[in-house]
């Protein structure tokens, strides 16, 4: 029974416009946060310059929190669109 209401809810949302929107918002978010971590929108630097280290796990952990803090609302719409309509 509850394969049947998993696979009926997946349905919807695989159908509904608004998954497709925070998909796309949410991945071009990413690869934003991601090109300006890795200094894609940095200035060009001139070889006198110190090559500048970028602390990887520290960044990762810190995009990885920020991504589910902002992830949290995505979650709560789907919760409670499919509760809305049950009820």
């Amino acid at each position: 029974m509850r394969n049947v209401l998993v696979w009926f809810e997946f349905k919807y949302w695989l159908k509904s416009p608004i998954t497709y929107l925070l998909f796309a918002g949410y991945f071009f978010f990413a690869l934003v946060m991601m090109l300006g971590t890795g200094g894609y929108f940095d200035l060009p630097t001139v070889s006198g310059e110190p090559v500048r280290f970028l602390n990887s796990p520290y960044a990762i952990c810190f995009n990885s929190i920020f991504m589910t803090k902002l992830l949290a609302p995505a979650v709560a719409i789907v919760a409670s669109q499919s509760l809305y309509r049950d009820y």
